[in-house]
């Protein structure tokens, strides 16, 4: 993925747009921050198509960073994978592209399953559950969409957060949008901490 987002900022035309992975585990290697904490995170730095075997075929152990400003119509795909054991978020965009997340679960993340700060974000069809924190947060100017039966966010907050909820919007800005006909009682359940749903600051919550 490096060489991929190097091969993109030098000749954005030869680099790949759509990538497979084969069924099978693979583990993102666990290096330090700044700050000395742990991250295994996969960097995407440019518009990508990320398709795995299957949820229950390609598993990841790790997460995935979004980055680069939006650009109308331009997004980050992730279908068809198992996100595990990642040491923050699963997904995580903040001032990132926008992304679909298609078939895909989310799964014991240190942090929030799917993290969007001033971002757009889909699921359709995606299961989040087991993470330490909020399965969804939707931080300042975000908007995370929610659609297919199959949605799930249950089992979350694990590491007890009076203040981590299963679906969590901080302010007003943010928005959680359940389309037609999720509702947030059947999507979210059994979650720890706050509960099902909730804000962080301000009251906000569109269903």
């Amino acid at each position: 993925m490096k060489k991929m987002n190097v091969v993109f900022a030098f000749i954005p035309t030869k680099a790949p747009k759509v990538l497979f992975i084969m069924k099978g585990t693979f583990h993102i290697p666990v290096t330090k921050d700044e700050h000395g904490d742990d991250k295994n995170y996969v960097t995407i730095e440019y518009p990508l198509i990320i398709i795995g075997a299957g949820q229950d075929k390609t598993t990841i152990y790790g997460g995935f960073y979004i980055q680069r400003k939006q650009e109308e119509g331009k997004k980050i795909v992730l279908q068809d994978i198992t996100v595990k054991g990642s040491s923050r978020s699963g997904v995580y965009s903040n001032n990132g592209l926008s992304f679909l997340c298609k078939s895909m679960t989310f799964t014991q993340c240190g942090g929030h399953g799917v993290y969007a700060s001033n971002t757009k974000g889909r699921l359709i069809s995606c299961v989040i559950t087991q993470c330490q924190y909020s399965g969804i947060f939707c931080n300042s100017n975000a908007l995370v969409e929610l659609e297919g039966s199959q949605t799930k966010v249950h089992g979350n907050v694990t590491n007890g957060d009076w203040d981590s909820y299963g679906l969590c919007t901080y302010d007003t800005s943010s928005v959680i949008h359940l389309l037609f006909p999720l509702k947030k009682e059947s999507v979210s359940t059994n979650n720890g901490g706050g509960g099902n749903y909730g804000v962080c600051l301000g009251k906000y919550f569109s269903k």
